[in-house]
């Protein structure tokens, strides 16, 4: 059968589907699992389903179709399967390689890379094409796991106020490991390079100088000394000293330093979030660190101002003993003149720069002269490049260090604006081409690991939105302005293409993994799980489902029923909140021959009644275990196979009048 649709429905079938809702099963589909997407979708129109999604797990140049990327089927092939899917009024969504890695472009080793970015892009750009070649439309799945981050502090305390879960003496409903809340590293962020340049731990302890305060920097004559490379005044820092002259440090933490400015804020009616106060623990201990090296350049300043007094000495002293020579030779005869010059060299003296008797001074004066030369040099070059140095690390600290949150959310939906945009420009050309798509053909970030960005519902949100908002402004660019200088393409408008283009896949087995971390009852976990998932039904994020059960600690695949993911309740609230998307069980934990069994008793779930030719079968569990790998013929018909006909016809199909 392609389908399950009933005209009537008994009043004790009780599901997630509204009892008005005629396609409800129709809606419920089954991943083909691994292995040869062809032949997985023939099993699975064989079996019954009328969704079918079709997974890969090789990427880049793969080895045959036992791990296939999209690019291992060729036209034919995909025109086999587009065909087969219509006769049997199958619809059909894909899901890109799970390892395909952070669209972010995040490395691994503390970068952010727009070159590993792109090529991820390009393997959703290859799932894209095989969608709207196989599919005509639907959704393109892809794993979000964009960046590491803490999982104590995801949730805020007190955002869900029937959890008192203590952690750490805060109200952090979830944490990784007991001193996640004292251990846990934020790290920062170049926004330039995208390269990690610092972490602030919270607990890790910073000594510093106590300042007393900065004087001025003055000669023996009082007065202020100057920068001659800046041109700025010079300081010079006082630090407090004990009463045997050593140096004050003061202790700190990250910690202690976090919560002091949050309470200030708090007193002033502010917000500081804990990347804010990172970010200016990181500025205030750069702009310590910065002192120093301040310090350093002022001292081969001193170097270069000294040797540069020296030279001044020498050149007057050369000066001299030049025009002496000079008028030597003038008013003297060779001969004379080197008796004299020899006599005036050991009589003679000049200035403060005296050179010894036993050299020529003009010599000796000459190489004094290029040895200071070369010491102003090296004091000039070294106090430049401090200086430098100084105005990269302060520009650094000022404009362009952001937290690993701030920079790597910007990133990851960059690659899925890109990525939506093109799976919209694919399918404008189809319309152009008079062969348009069945349906929007939309990008469907899917939640993950518990430990990476993207896997909690809050940042599933965020992440979806922010790749909207950029899509939009993409389109926008893209369609320019008109003559008047107004946009061609309104931002409403934009936006609303940009959310038909990016609609994120709710995982339900992914998201119970949030179970290990809670710090709270089963029950209540239950419920932050449902109030996320409204919340996420609210804000329209949601375009694609995913079924599986587990026990919390990893994506096991169950079937249904068979963890301790409140599936049914989830359910229920995306039909409340008006979700008309598919809805796709996922096989992978089953025993060999089982695999059909995620798929059945997620149709059990649906409360659809199950007509039957004798007293047999009751249930879909009584099914999955009956014709799924039986010999004997059904005794059971389902969906449309027994809606009544308007018009009685005998076997033979002649009307009976």
């Amino acid at each position: 059968m392609a389908g399950f649709e009933s005209d009537y429905v008994n009043a004790n079938d009780r599901g997630i589907f509204d009892e008005s809702t005629k396609d409800g099963l129709r809606r419920l589909g089954v991943s083909h699992g691994v292995g040869d997407v062809s032949e997985g979708l023939k099993a699975n129109i064989f079996a019954g389903a009328s969704i079918v999604e079709l997974g890969f797990t090789g990427q880049g140049k793969t080895s045959g179709k036992q791990a296939p990327s999209p690019e291992t089927f060729g036209n034919d092939e995909r025109a086999e399967m587009r065909l087969l899917a219509k006769i049997n009024e199958v619809e059909i969504s894909v899901h890109a390689a799970p390892n395909i890695g952070p669209l972010s472009g995040f490395d691994g080793r503390g970068r952010f890379d727009p070159a590993l970015a792109q090529s991820r892009v390009n393997e959703v750009k290859k799932a894209i094409d095989f969608a709207a070649d196989v599919a005509s439309g639907g959704a393109v799945v892809v794993h979000t796991d964009e960046f590491p981050r803490p999982v104590f502090d995801v949730d805020r305390p007190g955002e869900y106020k029937h959890i008192e879960a203590e952690a750490d003496g805060k109200k952090n409903k979830f944490q990784q490991f007991a001193e996640e809340g004292d251990k846990s590293v934020i790290y920062l962020v170049d926004e330039r390079s995208g390269q990690i340049i610092d972490q602030v731990k919270r607990d890790e302890k910073i000594f510093t100088p106590e300042y007393d305060r900065y004087v001025e920097m003055k000669d023996n004559k009082g007065k202020v000394l100057m920068n001659d490379l800046t041109g700025e005044k010079r300081y010079l820092p006082l630090y407090k000293v004990d009463e045997r002259g050593e140096i004050q440090f003061k202790t700190q933490t990250f910690a202690g330093y976090l919560e002091s400015e949050q309470e200030k804020a708090r007193a002033e009616g502010r917000e500081l979030s804990e990347e804010s106060v990172a970010k200016q623990f990181f500025r205030e201990q750069k702009a310590k660190e910065l002192e120093r090296a301040r310090g350093q350049a002022d001292e081969y300043e001193i170097q270069f101002q000294q040797a540069k007094e020296v030279r001044e000495k020498i050149e007057k002293s050369l000066g001299f003993y030049q025009k002496l020579k000079a008028e030597t030779y003038k008013n003297f005869d060779k001969v004379t003149a080197d008796e004299k010059w020899e006599e005036m060299k050991r009589e003679v003296k000049t200035g403060n720069f005296i050179p010894p008797d036993t050299v020529d001074p003009i010599d000796f004066l000459e190489k004094e002269k290029n040895r200071v030369e070369k010491q102003m040099s090296y004091g000039a070059e070294v106090a430049n490049a401090a200086r430098q140095q100084l105005k990269e690390a302060e520009d650094l600290i000022k404009n362009r260090v952001v937290s690993l949150g701030e920079f790597g959310v910007k990133q990851a939906a960059k690659s899925y604006a890109d990525a939506a945009l093109y799976a919209y420009q694919v399918e404008q050309k189809r319309k152009d081409e008079g062969r348009p798509l069945d349906r929007n053909l939309f990008v469907a970030p899917e939640g993950w690991q518990t430990e990476s960005y993207g896997s909690h519902p809050k940042e599933m949100r965020e992440l979806i939105q922010e790749s909207r908002q950029q899509m939009a402004e993409k389109l926008r660019e893209k369609e320019g302005k008109d003559d008047y200088g107004n946009w061609k393409l309104s931002e409403k408008k934009a936006l609303d293409i940009a959310q038909d283009h990016i609609q994120g896949t709710l995982d339900v087995g992914h998201i119970n993994n949030w179970r290990k971390h809670f710090q709270g009852s089963d029950d209540q976990f239950n419920k932050w799980l449902v109030d996320n998932v409204k919340e996420m039904v609210k804000d329209k994020v949601i375009g694609n489902i995913h079924i599986s059960d587990n026990f919390g600690y990893h994506d096991e695949h169950l079937r249904v029923g068979e963890g301790n993911a409140p599936i049914k309740e989830l359910l229920q609230q995306l039909e409340k909140g008006g979700y008309k998307g598919h809805y796709v069980a996922e096989p992978g934990g089953q025993k060999q021959g089982q695999f059909h069994t995620a798929w059945t008793s997620a149709l059990a779930l649906s409360g659809s009644p199950i007509y039957r030719t004798d007293r047999s079968s009751r249930s879909w569990t009584d099914i999955q275990g009956s014709y799924f790998g039986g010999t004997p013929g059904p005794n059971y018909l389902v969906g449309e196979g027994v809606v009544p006909s308007k018009e009685f016809t005998l076997w033979s199909q002649v009307p009976l009048e």
